[in-house]
């Protein structure tokens, strides 16, 4: 669900949708799609999304690895209610959303390679061309994951469409 500026709309808002409540966290598999390995990162067994998300991250990937020589590696993307629930019992909120209320759980949002050293901390030039092209291909990080926010996460991307 978007806001006019195309952003997501908070979970205190999706806390009240009783039918996406219900649905996320536990999308069937056919509304899934697996990421290629090539853009899963080694403790990924496997990442999924949304399947028109799944194709414009993989278009968005084509792109950003002409320019960079490499992919944009996914740790994580849809996430079931279980995995919801085990990161909000170990992170609680804002770092992680209340069990039903997540992008993740949606397949909408997709985490990408945030360990040490990774290209895309922010400011990096792969950080600045996600944020300066993202948008292009349905993917936005929102502004309260923006840099000098309280929880600020570079990492985090959500799909818009």
């Amino acid at each position: 669900m978007r806001l006019d500026d195309g952003r997501y709309i908070t979970t205190a808002l999706l806390a009240t949708a009783p039918v996406v409540r219900a649905f996320n966290g536990r999308v069937p598999s056919g509304r899934l799609r697996a990421l290629p390995a090539y853009l899963r990162a080694p403790s990924a067994a496997a990442s999924s999304l949304e399947r028109v998300a799944a194709m414009q991250f993989i278009r968005m990937d084509t792109a950003f690895a002409k320019v960079f020589g490499y992919h944009i590696t996914v740790e994580e993307g849809y996430r079931s209610l279980y995995w919801q629930k085990h990161w909000y019992a170990q992170y609680g909120a804002p770092r992680a959303a209340y069990p039903g209320t997540s992008n993740h759980g949606m397949g909408l949002a997709v985490d990408i390679r945030s360990g040490a050293g990774s290209p895309f901390i922010f400011g990096t030039p792969a950080d600045k061309w996600l944020t300066a092209n993202g948008a292009g291909f349905g993917f936005d990080r929102s502004w309260w994951l923006d840099q000098g926010r309280p929880n600020a996460e570079f990492w985090h991307y959500n799909f818009i469409g």
